[in-house]
């Protein structure tokens, strides 16, 4: 069965309207994603608000980079907060409200998808700050390769919380998943990293000051860019249950 672009947009438009109260629990997830890296990051440097907010790297990558106890406990609290409650929100976007996995099973596969990811984006934005700023084939092709694994991988927590699998075969579905919708896969990550990379840079570069004067641009970016993620989630879910309904991935683990 073949679905057409505007069913499609269809279904992502009805599903945003039936979950939007659902933007507040997206944004809760993103104060988390930012609080965490923010902690490690000021008790690595002690540096002031203004210029942490510039800093892209995971807990991961300060556990490892600035290795302790503190550190290491805030890393593994971080990413076993994020695997629970990502678990719950991407189950109820699909059914019925949720604020945990269905099982310990998938409480421990996003566990791993998530740290995966951040341990890969960490690796590659540190291959890409090594480049430097003068043009070669590193520079081009780095941040390329870091967009197509980010497409790639795009579906994987998706596969781990509504089709039950492990992280291997969440990251073959979610492979699979991309082939089949290739063109909106990227219109939906391009957009995606457009606009939270503006609301990123663009408060990065407004903060200044003490982090009195610093706190609303951190509010401001934690409620845009959640806001964002809310639409990217429901629109590539929709892909996704989609996909499972044409026959293109499986509907379950077997």
């Amino acid at each position: 069965m073949q679905t057409t672009a505007t069913t499609l947009l269809s279904r992502i438009a009805t599903l945003l309207r039936a979950k939007e109260r659902l933007v507040f629990y997206a944004i809760a997830l993103y104060a988390l994603d930012a609080a965490a890296p923010l902690f490690t990051s000021w008790f690595a440097d002690h540096k002031p608000l203004a210029k942490l907010l510039q800093n892209d790297n995971s807990p991961l990558w300060d556990m490892v980079a600035h290795p302790g106890i503190v550190i290491a406990l805030v890393t593994v609290a971080y990413f076993g907060l994020v695997a629970w409650f990502r678990a719950g929100y991407i189950r109820s976007i699909v059914g019925a409200q949720h604020f945990g996995p269905r099982d310990d099973a998938q409480f421990g596969a996003l566990f791993v998808v998530m740290a995966a990811l951040a341990g890969l984006g960490d690796a590659l934005g540190y291959a890409i700050s090594r480049t430097g700023s003068s043009l070669s084939a590193a520079t081009i092709l780095l941040p390329l390769a870091a967009l197509g694994l980010t497409l790639i991988l795009q579906y994987t927590d998706y596969a781990v919380v509504i089709t039950g699998v492990g992280p291997l075969p969440a990251a073959r579905r979610s492979w699979s998943t991309v082939r089949a919708n290739l063109s909106i896969s990227v219109l939906v990550l391009i957009a995606i990293q457009l606009l939270a990379g503006f609301v990123l840079s663009t408060t990065a570069d407004a903060a200044s000051g003490s982090w009195r004067q610093v706190l609303p641009l951190v509010v401001i970016r934690v409620v845009a860019v959640g806001s964002v993620a809310f639409v990217g989630d429901v629109a590539l879910i929709s892909v996704y249950i989609d996909t499972i309904e044409r026959g293109a991935v499986p509907a379950s683990r077997h």
